[in-house]
């Protein structure tokens, strides 16, 4: 148990740093939520949503891997792959959705509710694809080698609770923050602006490896 205890921190912490400079994890959420005007509570749940399925790929591929026997360092390689993949999935939405933006800003149409449904779809299946990089090698091993199964499911149902906190709580603050900028002048720009922010955010992944 006490090593438990030592992992405990360490989960906990990981997850928040992990979480808070990955950017990805909640500027799409709040530039996209402002673009299709959704209300807090809706970017909320689509962004809790995508922590469910961000984290749930990464238990399930973790578990195969223990269950088969795959080394770490095997299933690392798989994450890094995934991790690629997602970037340049994010990167491309980002880019589709700035052109869809401009698009719709020189028309000056309105917005629809089958773009938002995809909007949603196409922010899960980023985060369903996106691996939570350190979950595997860091938390979910340590925790079965050296305490068993019941370890392995609190730090894991810890790791998932604070990673999806973290990217509710900063998703939140970012929102809070947009409501007190009124710059009637771009709200034609709105979605522009939003996949020009989830573009930054793939290719800030993709420069500066965060």
């Amino acid at each position: 148990m006490e090593a438990l205890f030592a992992l405990l921190p360490a989960a906990i912490s990981l997850a928040f740093f992990h979480t808070l400079v990955g950017v990805d994890h909640y500027i799409p959420f709040i530039a996209l939520g402002k673009s299709n005007n959704w209300t807090v509570k809706k970017t909320l749940l689509v962004a809790a949503l995508c922590g469910v399925g961000h984290i749930l790929s990464s238990v399930l591929l973790g578990l195969a891997g223990i269950g088969l026997s795959v080394g770490a360092s095997k299933l690392a390689d798989i994450q890094d792959v995934r991790g690629e993949l997602a970037v340049w999935f994010l990167i491309a939405f980002g880019l589709v959705y700035m052109a869809y933006g401009i698009r719709k800003a020189v028309k000056n149409t309105p917005h629809t509710h089958a773009r938002s449904s995809n909007t949603v779809w196409g922010l899960f299946i980023l985060f369903a694809l996106g691996p939570c990089e350190p979950m595997i090698p860091i938390i979910m091993y340590p925790a079965l080698t050296e305490n068993g199964v019941f370890a392995l499911v609190i730090i894991t149902l810890t790791y998932a609770l604070i990673t999806i906190a973290t990217m509710l709580a900063a998703t939140f603050i970012g929102l809070k923050g947009l409501q007190m900028v009124k710059v009637k002048q771009l709200e034609r720009y709105t979605h522009a602006l939003a996949g020009f922010a989830v573009l930054a955010c793939g290719l800030a992944i993709k420069v500066f490896d965060i």
